[in-house]
């Protein structure tokens, strides 16, 4: 998706278009939902899983993050893991979809060399 920071109708009209019912959906996710501020122009969380759900992805990739995303949080004060961005990723789904189906979307962590099976649509 590249960098975006915005999921109003008029933003997410055009991804409905040809993304919808995607086998996968290639999202930044720069910044954890706690530093929401800082993010200016690139997603969080919430808006990662809000994407998602109106496109109807059946799994998203997130990617692009900060800094502040690190595997070393035990020494970074104030970070995160990607497997907490991913949590929270997935927290947001399930609060934005009572549909049963959507709430099973899964989420990963992309990483440098990382091979994903894309599920056949249909």
């Amino acid at each position: 998706m590249g960098d975006n920071h915005c999921v109003s109708e008029a933003f997410v009209e055009p991804f409905k278009t040809y993304a919808n019912g995607c086998s996968l959906l290639v999202d930044e996710c720069t910044f954890p939902e706690e530093l929401i501020d800082k993010a200016e122009k690139h997603s969080t969380p919430s808006i990662v899983a809000k994407l998602t759900v109106n496109v109807n992805a059946k799994m998203v990739a997130i990617t692009h993050f900060s800094q502040r995303i690190t595997h070393k949080v035990e020494e970074e004060p104030g970070c995160v893991t990607p497997e907490q961005l991913v949590e929270q990723v997935q927290k947001f789904i399930s609060s934005e979809t009572s549909d049963k189906e959507q709430k099973d979307i899964q989420v990963i962590a992309a990483e440098d060399y990382l091979e994903v099976t894309v599920p056949r649509m249909g």
